[in-house]
């Protein structure tokens, strides 16, 4: 056995959970970094990813994409799910206006209803 069979050698899962915490910090950085983000808690100004150029959180972006994966991860973060962009939408109302068919509903189920 040589050295690159140690790479299908089962880890474990202390070291599996380790290398999935890794891959999601890599994912939430890469979004916030590629979307102008400062951190999960910071709008940004308007910029053209929702039509009319509002202020959005991570929050927004995540709902309009249905990337149920980053929703989940920004709710561990405790953002504020009710948070409203600049025109006073949240993230249930982005998600609604973009589904299509389905396309939105496992997002809209985890950004929960209207406002409280």
């Amino acid at each position: 056995m040589d050295e690159s069979d140690d790479l299908f050698l089962d880890e474990g899962p202390a070291e599996r959970r380790r290398q999935e915490k890794m891959h999601r910090r890599a994912y939430l950085e890469l979004f916030l970094k590629t979307h102008g983000f400062k951190d999960v808690h910071r709008a940004r100004p308007g910029q053209g990813c929702l039509s009319n150029r509002e202020s959005v959180y991570p929050i927004h972006v995540a709902a309009k994409y249905a990337d149920v994966e980053l929703l989940r991860m920004l709710l561990a973060k405790k953002v504020d799910l009710f948070k409203e962009t600049s025109a006073g939408r949240t993230a249930y109302e982005i998600a609604a206006q973009a589904n299509r068919q389905g396309s939105h509903d496992e997002a809209l189920r985890r950004t929960g209803r209207r406002r409280p």
